[in-house]
C-alpha cells in the first residue's frame, strides 16, 4: 500500500466530513427550515432560498468525500475493498437524503427513511473494516460504527416523550465520535501495512508462489539431499 496515497485519500475524506459536520452543528436550525418549507408549501409558496444554499454546500462536501473514497478503494482488495464500496454507497444515500430535505411535505419523511438505510449500511461496513487485518484505520472504523449505532438509538428516542433532551445530547456525542473516528482513520500509521500489502495483484496473478515453485522443482528433477 502506498502510504502517501492513503494519506491523500483520507485527508480529502476528513476535510469533507469537517465541512458536513459544520452544517450538522446547525442541524436544529436546518430542521426548523424544513418545517418552514412545509408551511410555505402548504401556503402555495416555494422553499426558502437558504435551504437550497445549505444543501448545495452539503452536496459539495459530499462530492469531496466521494473523490477521497474513490482513491481509497483502489488501495485495497477483497473484503476490505467491498466494505469501502458499501461505505461509498452509504455516502451517496446520505447525499440523496440531504437533497430530499428541499422537497416540501414528503421530502423530510423520505429523507428519514433513507437515513435509516444508510446508517444500517454504515454499521455493517465499518464493522467489517474494524476487523480487517489489512486496513490501517481499524480504530477509526470502530468509532464510526459506534457513532452510527448511537444515531439509530437517537432516532428511536425522539419518538419517546420526555426523552428529547437525551436525543440532543446523543447528537453531540455522535458528532464528536464521527470527527474522532475519521481523524483516527486519517492519522493511522500505514508503515506496518506496507510490507504485507506490497505484493501487487500482478505478482499474485503471474508469479508462482513458493509452494508451487517447490513442487515444480521436486517434480522436475531438482537437487535433493537424497541425490548425493
Amino acid at each position: 500500500m502506498n502510504a502517501k496515497a492513503y494519506k491523500s485519500a483520507t485527508s480529502k475524506i476528513f476535510w469533507g466530513v469537517i465541512g458536513n459536520t459544520i452544517f450538522g452543528i446547525f442541524g436544529i436550525v436546518f430542521r426548523i427550515m424544513a418545517l418552514v418549507a412545509i408551511v410555505a408549501a402548504a401556503a402555495g409558496e416555494s422553499s426558502p432560498w437558504y435551504i437550497f444554499l445549505i444543501v448545495a454546500f452539503m452536496e459539495l462536501f459530499g462530492i469531496i468525500i466521494l473523490v477521497g473514497f474513490g482513491q481509497l478503494i483502489k488501495l485495497f482488495s477483497g473484503t476490505t475493498r467491498q466494505a469501502l464500496k458499501r461505505v461509498r454507497i452509504g455516502i451517496i444515500l446520505e447525499m440523496i437524503a440531504d437533497l430530499c430535505l428541499v422537497i416540501p411535505i414528503l421530502g423530510p419523511m423520505v429523507a428519514t427513511v433513507i437515513s435509516i438505510i444508510w446508517a444500517i449500511i454504515y454499521i455493517g461496513a465499518f464493522g467489517t473494516l474494524s476487523r480487517a487485518s489489512d486496513f490501517p484505520g481499524r480504530d477509526g472504523a470502530n468509532f464510526l460504527r459506534l457513532s452510527m449505532i448511537l444515531a439509530l438509538v437517537a432516532f428511536c428516542i425522539q419518538f419517546i416523550p420526555f426523552l428529547g433532551v437525551i436525543g440532543s445530547i446523543l447528537e453531540i456525542v455522535i458528532s464528536i465520535l464521527i470527527l474522532v473516528g475519521w481523524w483516527k482513520l486519517k492519522s493511522a500509521p500505514v508503515s506496518s501495512f506496507e510490507t504485507s500489502s506490497s505484493r501487487s495483484s500482478f505478482d499474485d496473478d503471474f508469479l508462482p508462489s513458493s509452494s508451487s515453485y517447490s513442487s515444480s522443482s521436486s517434480s522436475s528433477g531438482g537437487y535433493h539431499s537424497d541425490d548425493f
